[in-house]
């Protein structure tokens, strides 16, 4: 098809960290949404409706998912690094360095593992609906219970786990040992939560929000601080590699000083979360930019320098349009 491997990347980087962050039901916003929740930014159970709110501020995202959607129209001409990854792949040349394909993994570790287990039954066992159902049981129920994912997945657990038994597509002892692997998963997000929880308090004992406020408060404006948070948050984002980690850290700041000075909520939430989006795409180590890079077959070093102008693009864009909305 004439596609670098550099633009497949760009395209899947694109489509994931700014994806993810604007649907209400993914794991940034329930991760955010208790964050909120936890900084007295929404009251109980309320995290992921106020996470709602600023979506339509989340600009980085809109831009990013944007712009990566003109270059794939050619409505935006690929140029600098791109540009010549493009070439090559329109001349049928492959560019081969030492570090190229040696690092990278290309094959699909799921269906190695799954081969090495030998599920013979998974092409009988698998049914679309086993995945639909429980997916579109989370939103119903999240949607009943007024935004609350925690009853919202207490609940889909509930009908979804005699829903398999019955079926008898995996024994109980399986089906608990399929959930601890899940939870698992989660612990470096705990973790997060917890240093977050640690440092708001060593933060309040500080008065730090305090000293935050009355020295910036007469040079803030609400205005200005959305913009000046997204530039700030997203410079540190993209040193650190934290995407996460720089919300729940800043987060503690940020809020008491916007309040003080009565900036836009869902907009400085906004700017956040833009920020960590931004440093999740275009940090050259983050755990999306180096999946999409391995998922595609591309050189690391070689993904993020092609796509990094455009990440900037969309930075830019994103930053122009926080100071035109406030």
């Amino acid at each position: 098809f004439k596609i670098s491997r550099e633009m497949l990347a760009y395209v899947v980087d694109s489509t994931a960290a700014p994806i993810c962050v604007l649907v209400p039901l993914s794991t940034w916003a329930v991760f955010f949404g208790g964050l909120l929740v936890d900084n007295n930014v929404a009251a109980e159970g309320q995290g992921i409706a106020v996470y709602i709110e600023a979506i339509p501020y989340m600009l980085y995202a809109w831009f990013a998912v944007l712009v990566v959607l003109l270059v794939s129209l050619n409505v935006i001409p690929a140029f600098g690094p791109m540009k010549k990854a493009q070439l090559r792949a329109m001349n049928n040349q492959i560019e081969i360095s030492n570090s190229q394909y040696t690092d990278v993994q290309t094959a699909d570790e799921y269906a190695v593992k799954a081969a090495e287990e030998n599920f013979e039954t998974a092409a009988s066992n698998g049914k679309l609906y086993n995945f639909l159902v429980p997916i579109i049981l989370l939103v119903a129920f999240t949607v009943y219970f007024d935004i609350d994912v925690y009853k919202g997945l207490l609940a889909t657990f509930a009908v979804v786990l005699p829903f398999y038994m019955l079926q008898k597509l995996m024994t109980l002892s399986e089906l608990v040992e399929r959930m601890l692997d899940g939870f698992k998963s989660m612990i470096p997000a705990i973790g997060t939560v917890v240093a977050a929880f640690i440092f708001k308090d060593v933060c309040d004992q500080l008065m730090l929000p305090q000293y935050v406020i009355n020295t910036l408060s007469p040079y803030m404006t609400a205005q200005y601080l959305p913009a000046v948070v997204f530039l700030a948050m997203a410079v540190l984002a993209f040193a650190t590699g934290s995407s996460w980690g720089i919300f729940a850290v800043t987060i503690p700041i940020v809020m008491p000083l916007a309040y003080a000075i009565d900036a836009n909520i869902p907009l400085v939430i906004g700017a956040l979360l833009s920020a960590s989006s931004f440093g999740s795409q275009a940090c050259f180590y983050s755990d999306s930019t180096v999946l999409a890079a391995q998922g595609s077959g591309c050189d690391l070093v070689s993904h993020v320098v092609t796509q990094l102008p455009y990440t900037l693009l969309a930075a830019t864009a994103a930053f122009i349009g926080f100071l035109f909305i406030a």
